[in-house]
């Protein structure tokens, strides 16, 4: 690789042919792609017009990914001069071309290693560069070079340099970005800057945080005791957390939307209700039933999801939940029982949605712990601190 290399202080870019097997590698990004949306059609639009959709591959699920990214890292330290830190590996799915644009406006040396998980060429979306553009501020000069790939090389430019695709259809692309590990005050600041650049609490990548998240417990286990300092004390993990945070909270407010509405919820419940009065632990909380409780539970959820408040304007609120509950002594058996109960009721109705059916566990955990813990009060000392209808999340 050292003499693919040579040009690329000059140039701004080099290829690196036949660098890996990509087999492993479309089989671990397809995983990826199809297990990580709730929502098929889920679109991010980029600055550069672009239109796609991206999946973090830097976990447990991805270990051909993070093969790949400790190989490329010290191809990454010679093209850039010096030690370096990764960002992050992502494989993105591309539906659209993209304007000519540049990946970083930082003054700290940074790269992006891209591997095209289908054979491009000119006209059927390559990437094009203008060689050289990372040296100056001049607008590229006519369509650019493109550059045809097969599956299995590499393309490493730097994030200054401009380039653009155009042409072609739907794409999958691999990359991993690295940039150089700062030395003094000036470049930890540009490097802090940068990492801060690349995650933000506004952005919504659509895809389930938790079973691919960007620093995850998998990659800080298994990363380098420096690398992970180093990014840690450069804000990296704190930034890539802010967004999936955010992320997370708008994906549990839009619980409601994602069951499929009133209707779905109500579904689940009546899928649930009979399997709850035939079971021998929570019959005698049950009894025989009443005509009115799947109506009356659905009104809650739907109220504790976002939806109308119908819960609270018209069947009592939060105080005549608490009657239901207090006196009942629930035990924690039964609480787990409930909860199992009521997550094979939306097996049965829902499609199967990883995302949703977690953040739907989230709220049953909490919501049956408040009436377990009301259940067991002899006075209003002994309630649970929640005590009215929560809004999810």
């Amino acid at each position: 690789m050292a003499d693919e290399l040579a040009s690329f202080p000059a140039d701004g870019y080099a290829v690196l042919r036949r660098a890996f097997d990509p087999a492993p590698l479309v089989a671990e990004a397809d995983a990826a792609l199809a297990r990580a949306f709730p929502h098929a059609g889920h679109r991010n639009t980029g600055d550069a017009d672009n239109v796609f959709r991206y999946v973090p591959m830097m976990g447990e699920r991805t270990p051909v990914s993070l093969a790949l990214l400790h190989r490329f890292a010290p191809v990454a330290a010679r093209a850039l001069g010096g030690p370096v830190l990764p960002v992050r590996a992502k494989v993105t799915e591309y539906d659209t071309g993209s304007s000519w644009h540049r990946d970083s406006d930082v003054p700290v040396p940074s790269a992006g290693f891209v591997c095209y998980l289908e054979p491009l060429a000119a006209d059927t979306g390559a990437l094009r560069v203008a060689p050289g553009s990372h040296r100056h501020d001049d607008p590229p000069a006519g369509p650019g070079l493109p550059l045809e790939t097969e599956p299995g090389d590499a393309i490493v430019f730097g994030e200054h340099l401009l380039h653009a695709s155009d042409g072609g259809g739907v794409r999958r692309q691999w990359r991993v970005d690295f940039v150089r590990a700062p030395e003094g005050a000036a470049e930890e600041a540009a490097v802090r800057r940068y990492y801060a650049g690349n995650y933000s609490p506004d952005w919504d990548g659509g895809y389930d945080y938790e079973a691919f998240p960007t620093y995850g417990p998998h990659w800080r286990a298994t990363c380098d005791p420096a690398t992970d300092a180093a990014l840690d004390a450069l804000g990296a993990y704190a930034a890539a957390t802010a967004e999936e945070d955010a992320a997370r909270h708008r994906a549990g407010a839009e619980l409601l939307a994602r069951l499929g509405g009133q209707d779905a919820v109500r579904a689940i419940v009546a899928e649930w209700y009979p399997h709850v009065l035939a079971d021998p632990r929570l019959g005698p909380l049950f009894g025989a039933g009443h005509p009115d409780h799947v109506d009356h539970l659905t009104a809650l959820l739907v109220e504790v999801f976002g939806g109308p408040t119908r819960y609270t304007d018209e069947l009592g609120g939060f105080p005549a939940l608490l009657s239901h509950h207090r006196g009942l002594a629930i035990a924690e058996p039964q609480r787990a029982r409930f909860v199992e109960l009521f997550l094979a009721a939306y097996d049965a109705v829902h499609p199967p949605d990883d995302m949703t059916r977690r953040h739907l566990a989230e709220y049953l955990a909490f919501g049956t712990e408040v009436a377990v813990v009301n259940s067991h009060a002899t006075s209003d000392a002994d309630l649970h601190p929640c005590q009215e209808i929560p809004r999810w999340p």
